[in-house]
C-alpha cells in the first residue's frame, strides 16, 4: 500500500486544517481545496516549511562549524593570525541557538500562473503551509539605540526607520541585515544604506543591525545570523495568521 501523505495548512484559508493529498498533487490545488485565501491574506509573507529542507539546512550547518572550527585551530597562536579559541564558544553557542525550520522560498502570488505553466511546486509528505494576516509592522532588532516594532509607513524607506529608533549604537557592525516578509535576507552597507532609497521595507520585515564582534573564520558574523532571523521572521508571521 502507498504511505498516505498529509499537508497542514494554517492562517488565513478559508478551510485550515490537515489534508491528504496523492502523489502528483501541487501547493496551488491544496490551497483550492482549503477554500482559497481569506479577505486580508498576507500572501507574500506566506511561507512553505519542508521537513526535507530542514535537514539540508542542519547538514549544512554542522558542516559549516566544523569547517571553522578546522580553521580555528589551525590558526590559533600562529603570528599575524587575530583569532581567539574563545570564538569556538560563540560558535557552539551560535550553532545550539539556531532554529531549523525547513522554509522553502515561493512567491504564493504567482502560484497560479505557474499551475498554467506546469511549474506548480509539488507537495511533500507532512509539508506545512503557512498564510498569515497583513500587520503593518516593521521590527527593527538588534543594536540599536532603541530597537521597536515601528508602524508600516509606505513612503519610508530603511534608513527613516532606523533613526526613529535614534539610529545605530557605536557597536554595531558596519553591515545590516534586510530581511523580507517571504523570508529573503540583503545585506547592506549601513553608510551606502543611509545614503540611498531604493531598498524596499515591506510590512513584516525586519531590520536587524549585528553587534560587532569582527570575524569569524574569514565569514561575517553578519552572514551566519542571517538564517536565524530568517527563521524568527517566519516565526512571528506564523503567530499572526494561527492567532487569527
Amino acid at each position: 500500500f502507498d504511505t498516505i501523505k498529509q499537508v497542514s495548512i494554517d492562517g488565513m484559508v478559508a478551510r485550515p486544517g490537515t489534508y491528504y493529498f496523492s502523489e502528483g498533487d501541487t501547493l496551488s490545488s491544496i490551497i483550492e481545496r482549503a477554500g482559497g485565501y481569506k479577505s486580508g491574506a498576507y500572501t507574500y509573507g506566506s511561507a512553505l516549511f519542508r521537513k526535507s529542507a530542514e535537514d539540508q539546512e542542519r547538514v549544512f550547518a554542522q558542516l559549516n562549524y566544523s569547517d571553522t572550527v578546522n580553521y580555528i585551530i589551525s590558526n590559533v597562536g600562529k603570528p599575524n593570525r587575530n583569532v581567539d579559541a574563545s570564538a569556538l564558544d560563540l560558535l557552539a553557542e551560535e550553532l545550539r541557538s539556531q532554529n531549523f525550520t525547513g522554509r522553502v522560498v515561493v512567491n504564493f502570488d504567482d502560484i497560479s500562473s505557474k499551475a498554467d505553466q506546469g511549474q506548480d511546486i509539488k507537495l511533500q509528505n507532512n509539508d506545512r503551509i503557512v498564510i498569515p494576516s497583513l500587520q503593518k509592522i516593521v521590527y527593527l532588532f538588534g543594536d540599536f539605540k532603541n530597537p521597536s516594532n515601528l508602524s508600516y509607513q509606505t513612503d519610508y524607506s530603511a534608513s527613516d526607520y532606523i533613526d526613529m529608533v535614534g539610529g545605530l549604537r557605536d557597536s554595531a557592525y558596519s553591515e545590516i541585515l534586510v530581511i523580507d516578509p517571504d523570508g529573503k535576507t540583503h545585506l547592506y552597507n549601513s553608510r551606502k544604506l543611509f545614503m540611498t532609497k531604493s531598498v524596499q521595507i515591506y510590512p513584516g520585515s525586519i531590520i536587524y543591525a549585528p553587534r560587532n564582534i569582527g570575524k569569524l573564520s574569514g565569514v561575517m558574523y553578519a552572514s551566519s545570523v542571517s538564517p536565524i532571523l530568517s527563521s524568527l521572521a517566519l516565526s512571528l508571521a506564523s503567530l499572526n495568521s494561527i492567532s487569527d
